[in-house]
Formats: structure tokens, C-alpha cells, sequence
């Protein structure tokens, strides 16, 4: 019989949703735990049974990301609830979840993520006939309770005192979240339960993977940065609610996001510029960071990158097992690239000479009548044809210096009078703006070619 709860005064829409998010976010059952007694189910009461509920909750939620489970860590609630059928019975949220709670206060007066709003046994009283199976609604023990045994109730049991019932041995165990979450300010905005949880009328027991909102939603909906209409005392006003990631997440002195719990270690989803942290991470960041590298920050020191890039750091995932047979193509590419960790006028070269597959030309040499270059690799610059390496260096100096070295482009362009056969290694009108203020940021790039007193440099100074 449902006695009480339609006759409770009506709840704004905006409040009543959001009770939902105590239960929502607390109820898990685990497969195994508990069982129901056996007896013949009543198919009408066939959401009830121990298996409707395990199928509910492992079926399949129609989600892409689901809610972290390091930051909700696994949960262990022995009993049986069907949101959908107390939803169609006109039954709010708040109606259960800011009344008599198990721990804590209502959900309206919620500030903390800890506080376990959900109704204990002598609230369920108001509606369910305790101890009587043949009501409607049942109220019998195993009804609700997947633990259930006729010994844990002594015979002369009063059904309206549930202290005196042998505690069972699988018992309710609902760790905090590692999560931020003041639901009494949502509620005041009046922003409705359904908005984060969803409707919950196809919902029978609530469910980690099923209810709890997504950080997805959270940042698209409201923490966004943008300004959005919300009710306070009545009247609408515009907010603009915070989009730090630390105005939800725990985080630590240092202002960034704590990332190792005792469930795990967190790690971001995917869903936001790209950011999984995946297999294929270390070959992707760099896209992610020149997005927005103060994403990155949330979580790591800018010490964290140059750990890497300056070569310090040399992570075994960077490259592929089968790296050395199928870098020569990557390094033409220049993707990676090689720079960002190696010095190629020395690692590659070094590298080369060791194994006898190019390299210095005086240590490696040709043997027989191959050559490595195409005909016309050489000539004057009046002299030019499509093979002139003036060309493919200037596509990839990268491949050239995996055979050579700075002095072999020094043996012709260097000035005469110092090295080399005098050609000049610069664009038309460089001499000028654009020599001035390269010799400004670092003459000793000068002197490679030009002797002190070349009188080619007086203009650039």
C-alpha cells in the first residue's frame, strides 16, 4: 500500500531529480553476493530476483565513456530496487533521498561526496507492509533484502523495529568517491536530478555504470566556462560556474590533480582534445599539448616534457620493436621527429659507421662501381638538374646528415681564403636585414664559413 508518499508535499522538478544522485551513484551489486531464497518467483515480481538485478546492471548501458572506477571505487549493496516502478507510482526523489538516510544528512543538505543519502529500513516502512509478502507492495524481507534467511528473524520479530533482525553476513559497503561534489548548491540553483542522472524510468536498480553522470556532460552542460541561466532564490540569474578541473577533482599542495588512489591510478578518458592515455600516447601528446599545453598541467610540471625531450629520459615505448628495420622511413619524414631526442650530426652518423650502412664515406667506403648519389647530384649552381642535392637538402637536411657531417657542406660553401670552393650557401638578398640579424643572435654561426676578417661580414655588422 502506498500510504504516505502521495500524500507528501510536491517537490520542484528542479529538487527532485537530484536526489537521485546519492542512490545513483552508491547503488552496485556485485555478481555472486548474496542469495535469494529458493522458492518459486512470481513472474509478475521477476525484476525482484537475483538474476534480473545482476542483468540489469551488467547489461549493456548504451554509454561510450563510462564513470571512472578509480574514481568510484566498487561498491557492495545486497538488496533489490526498482527505480522505474517507484517513478510511476509519482514518487520524487527527494521523497526518499532527503528523509530518514542511513549516514548523513539529506540530500538537500549535502556538501560532501561521502554523505550516503539513501533511505534505511524504517523510511521504505512508510509505503512497504513489513512482514507481509501478500501486500502491495510486498513487504517482506527477501523482498528487498538478496541476503535474506528466515533464521536471522527471531519469532517474535516486530517488523517495525529492524534493529532486531541478525545482522547478515554480506554487508552494505559504500566507499567514498574520489570526487568532489556539493549537491545542496546544485539544488539551490535549482538544477534537476534528471539533468545529471538522467529520467531513471527505465532504470531498475541503480548502477555506477547506468546512473552516475559523466564528466563529459558535467563540462559540456554547465563547466564549460560559459555563462549559463540557472534559478537562485527564485529569480534567474546567470553564472558562470567554474571550469578548473580541481573544482571536482581532489587535488594535491601543489594545485594539481591527485592521480594515484588505492583503486588506481586516474587517467583521462579520451574524450577531451584527444587525450587518452592509451598505447599510442607517447606517439600522439604532441598534438594534444600544442592544443592546449595548460590542459597538460592539470596534472603534470612543465619539468615532466623536458624530462623527455631533452634526452635525459629515454622511454623504451617511444619506438617499435621492429624500430631499426623501419626507421629510414619515418626519418625522411621527419615524423618523429629525430631531434627531439637525438643530435643527428653525431647519433645517426655514429650509428651508421658502427653497423657499415652509409655513413662517413672515409671510414665506410664504396667498394666496386656503385655510388649511392644519382647522376647530376654535383654541379655548378648555373649547372643544375632535378637530382642537384642543393635541392634535397633543402626538402630533408635530416637524410643528408645521416652520412655527413657540417664540414662536408663547409668543403664547398665555405669563403675561400679559409675552406672550401666559395659557393654560397645563401638565399638571394640575404645580405642585409635578414644577415644582420642572424649575425646578432649568434655570430659564431658566422664564423664556420667567414674568417675574422672576411670583408663579406662588414655589412652585417
Amino acid at each position: 500500500m502506498l500510504r504516505t508518499l502521495r500524500n507528501h508535499p510536491t517537490v520542484t522538478t528542479a529538487v527532485a531529480a537530484a536526489a537521485v544522485i546519492a542512490l545513483a551513484s552508491m547503488l552496485t551489486v556485485h555478481a555472486g553476493e548474496g542469495t535469494a531464497p529458493k522458492k518459486k518467483v512470481d513472474p509478475k515480481k521477476a525484476l525482484y530476483t537475483k538474476a534480473a538485478v545482476d542483468k540489469k546492471m551488467l547489461g549493456g548501458v548504451g554509454r561510450k565513456y563510462l564513470p571512472s572506477k578509480v574514481i568510484y571505487p566498487d561498491q557492495t549493496i545486497p538488496l533489490r530496487f526498482t527505480h522505474k516502478t517507484h517513478i510511476k507510482e509519482d514518487i520524487a526523489c527527494t521523497d526518499c533521498h532527503d528523509g530518514a538516510v542511513t549516514a548523513g544528512p539529506g540530500i538537500k543538505k549535502s556538501i560532501r561526496s561521502k554523505d550516503v543519502s539513501l533511505p534505511d529500513g524504517s523510511f521504505c516502512a512508510d509505503c512497504h507492509e513489513m512482514g507481509d509478502a501478500e501486500a502491495e507492495p510486498p513487504g517482506s524481507c527477501d523482498t528487498c533484502h538478496l541476503d535474506y534467511k528466515p533464521s536471522n528473524v527471531p519469532d517474535d520479530f516486530d517488523h517495525s523495529d529492524v534493529s532486531s533482525v541478525t545482522k547478515p553476513k554480506v554487508k552494505v559497503h559504500i566507499p567514498p568517491p574520489n570526487l568532489k561534489m556539493n549537491h545542496k548548491r546544485h539544488i539551490e540553483l535549482g538544477i534537476k536530478c534528471q539533468t545529471c542522472h538522467g529520467t531513471m524510468k527505465e532504470i531498475d536498480f541503480a548502477t555506477r555504470e547506468n546512473a552516475l553522470p559523466k564528466m563529459k556532460n558535467c563540462v559540456e552542460w554547465c563547466h564549460s566556462g560559459n555563462a549559463i541561466e540557472v534559478t537562485e532564490k527564485g529569480k534567474k540569474v546567470k553564472l558562470r560556474p567554474p571550469k578548473e578541473c580541481k573544482t571536482c577533482h581532489i587535488n594535491t599542495g601543489d594545485g594539481r590533480l591527485k592521480q594515484n588512489y588505492h583503486t588506481g591510478k586516474l587517467k583521462p578518458a579520451g574524450w577531451v582534445y584527444g587525450d587518452a592515455h592509451d598505447e599510442n600516447w607517447l606517439k600522439n601528446h604532441r598534438t594534444v599539448a600544442q592544443q592546449n599545453d595548460e590542459h597538460c598541467n592539470n596534472c603534470h610540471k612543465p619539468t615532466w616534457c623536458v624530462d623527455c625531450h631533452n634526452g635525459l629520459r629515454k622511454p623504451l615505448k617511444v619506438h617499435p620493436n621492429n624500430w631499426i628495420l623501419a626507421h629510414p622511413i619515418s626519418a625522411r619524414k621527419n615524423n618523429p621527429d629525430c631531434q627531439s631526442c637525438h643530435r643527428t650530426q653525431t647519433f645517426c652518423l655514429d650509428c651508421h659507421n658502427s653497423l657499415k650502412v652509409g655513413g662517413d664515406t672515409e671510414k665506410n667506403p664504396i667498394k666496386g662501381n656503385f655510388k649511392f648519389h644519382p647522376d647530376g647530384w654535383v654541379g655548378a649552381p648555373g649547372n643544375r638538374s632535378a637530382n642537384h642535392h642543393a635541392f634535397q637538402a633543402k626538402r630533408n637536411i635530416t637524410a643528408c646528415t645521416s652520412c655527413h657531417t657540417e664540414a662536408t657542406c663547409l668543403s664547398c660553401h665555405a669563403t675561400t681564403g679559409k675552406t672550401g670552393a666559395g659557393y654560397n650557401p645563401h638565399p638571394p638578398g640575404f645580405r642585409g636585414a635578414d644577415c644582420k640579424r642572424m649575425m646578432r643572435m649568434n655570430p659564431r654561426v658566422c664564423a664556420k664559413c667567414h674568417v675574422p676578417g672576411d670583408p663579406n661580414l662588414t655589412s652585417c655588422r
